[in-house]
């Protein structure tokens, strides 16, 4: 038996956007599994869970999503990638997790049917339930419909036991309602205050980095994970005219020795100074200095929270990805501090790198690794021990 229904508004007013949709009425209804008719025909929004734990898994997510779109599926927006201990079966290799959102004229078995045929494609076989899977591919939700047969429950019956399901799929959402469909998907969740408060009842964001599950952004072909520390980029300059230390490093002699002295100081990464994105791989830099005054500069220093609270809005995702803070002997460092030499600026840099890792930042580029790191490190002391006493 196959029952779909749709969630109709039944009044207006998360409170009131959550009673909006707590009604509903049927809307289709077949006593037979192989002939039914579902009866819209318009672009749904839809949210698909993907998991890999076989292969190389980041590749395996390129490739489900490169096949998603040509069966149909046009995705717009990505959740952050998540490395999970496996549940149920926990003898098998770590799993990568995450979601999307898309939107698709195909019904929802006609969806299950594309999917499936997918994780067939890219050699999942019939094997141990929650056992290791190149690829796994569960719909979570299907615009405001709730969808019961054989073969399909939507919303996912899982959703709500699961964190490395609601992790990502909170990452699709913004702290805002943004329409009505979200707050359909609000309305089905199995908690009065909606997929907000199942994701606390099991533990919220509290779990990341706990109970084997670690928000991670790919890095070649490892995953990192940017909460353990603050990390140190050093800055190397190829190019002549660099305000700073243009010119010092043309050649190839030069340039090696700096980098070997900055990983020497400890840095963790050399960003080399030269003339559709999935969240996963976006690191956001609010962009100090670039034409901007002084006070501007100092705002944006001071306001990382702000900006987190901003974009989270908007995509719960985007706030979560690592900001790196690019002060290192700015201009509105040397006019703050009286400095107009870039060179002399490095005590400013220090100051500023200190108040921007209190503030959120997760990596800090910056020409003097070594000063710089003694600063990181006491302000990730300083983070741990205020993460000890919450």
């Amino acid at each position: 038996m196959i029952l779909f229904k749709q969630l109709l508004p039944t009044k207006r007013g998360l409170g009131g956007a959550l009673n909006r949709f707590r009604g509903s009425s049927l809307r289709f209804f077949s006593s037979s599994p192989e002939t039914f008719v579902e009866i819209h025909s318009q672009e749904q929004e839809v949210v698909i869970a993907l998991g890999s734990n076989v292969g190389n898994r980041l590749h395996n997510f390129n490739e489900a999503l490169r096949l998603m779109k040509k069966s149909g599926i046009n995705i717009t927006r990505h959740a952050c990638l998540y490395e999970t201990a496996p549940a149920y079966v926990t003898d098998q290799p770590q799993f990568l997790n995450s979601a999307v959102r898309g939107v698709t004229k195909l019904w929802p078995h006609e969806l299950l049917g594309v999917l499936k045929k997918i994780e067939k494609d890219m050699g999942r076989t019939a094997g141990i339930r929650y056992g290791p899977r190149p690829i796994d591919l569960d719909i979570l939700f299907y615009g405001k419909f709730r969808v019961s047969s054989d073969i399909l429950t939507v919303p996912h019956e899982r959703i709500w036991e699961r964190p490395f399901v609601m992790a990502p799929l909170m990452d699709l959402l913004g702290a805002d309602v943004e329409n009505d469909t979200v707050a359909c998907w609000h309305s089905l969740s199995i908690h009065s205050g909606g997929l907000f408060e199942s994701w606390e009842k099991l533990g919220g964001d509290s779990t990341i980095g706990k109970d084997g599950m670690k928000r991670v952004l790919p890095i070649g072909n490892d995953f990192w994970d940017w909460s353990l520390k603050t990390s140190v980029m050093g800055i190397l300059n190829l190019t002549p005219d660099s305000f700073s230390d243009g010119g010092k490093f043309q050649s190839v002699e030069a340039a090696v020795s700096q980098v070997r002295l900055m990983i020497s100081e400890g840095a963790d990464m050399i960003d080399l100074e030269l003339s559709g994105i999935p969240v996963w791989r976006i690191i956001i830099d609010p962009g100090l200095g670039f034409s901007k005054k002084t006070e501007h500069n100092l705002e944006l220093l001071t306001g990382l929270p702000s900006i987190r609270a901003e974009i989270a809005r908007k995509s719960l995702a985007m706030s979560h990805s690592p900001v790196l803070l690019g002060s290192s002997r700015k201009k509105f460092l040397g006019e703050t501090c009286t400095r107009p030499t870039a060179s002399e600026r490095d005590p400013a840099t220090v100051a500023s790198v200190t108040a921007g890792v209190l503030g959120g930042a997760n990596i800090v580029r910056v020409h003097n690794v070594r000063d710089n790191l003694d600063a990181v490190k006491l302000c990730d002391a300083m983070l741990k021990y205020r993460r000890s006493l919450a």
